[in-house]
């Protein structure tokens, strides 16, 4: 398959992904960001970008422009903005893109996103903490040290702002 191809669909998915706001009582804890849960959230959105390969290359195989059909994928460059693209796509072949799903795009997609991002603070602070200590136990120099004290403290300012935000979806 064609990367650019890969690429436009990993941008539509992200693009179409938008972490969706909920009571307070859903507010995202730390400790679901641990790196067992962020292993499992990047393995499922590796599933479901391969489930969106295959869907593209579905929709291209049924469509009713002949280059797209020959190809086995799309380019929507190629495609004429006055012209209609029409695609007809058996039930029993669709049924199992799961990923066109309401809960999916909706719950599923937003959920996954918030574990990732997440997990990217949590390390990062995790990071952080351990290269203040690492900088005492050597006597590095005082400036040093409180240049990395305040990155920490902004750091620390970023998830709790991020935990108050955020809120999972279902």
């Amino acid at each position: 398959m064609d990367n650019r191809i890969l690429a436009f669909t990993l941008l539509a998915v992200i693009l179409s992904t938008t972490v969706s706001h909920a009571e307070d009582w859903w507010k995202v804890r730390l400790d679901q960001f641990n790196h067992q849960k962020f292993s499992k959230a990047v393995n499922t959105v590796d599933e479901h970008f391969r489930k969106v390969q295959g869907l593209t290359r579905l929709l291209a195989e049924n469509s009713d422009n002949e280059r797209f059909r020959k190809q086995g994928f799309i380019y929507v460059s190629q495609v004429s903005k006055e012209k209609f693209v029409t695609f007809k796509v058996e039930g029993q072949k669709l049924i199992q893109y799961t990923i066109l799903d309401w809960d999916m795009q909706y719950i599923g997609f937003p959920n996954l996103v918030t574990q990732l991002k997440g997990y990217g603070y949590v390390t990062q602070r995790d990071i952080l903490q351990l290269r203040l200590e690492n900088l005492r136990l050597k006597d590095a120099p005082e400036m040093e040290i409180k240049k990395l004290e305040e990155s920490l403290r902004n750091l620390e300012e970023e998830i709790k702002d991020f935990t108050s935000k955020t809120k999972w979806v279902d």
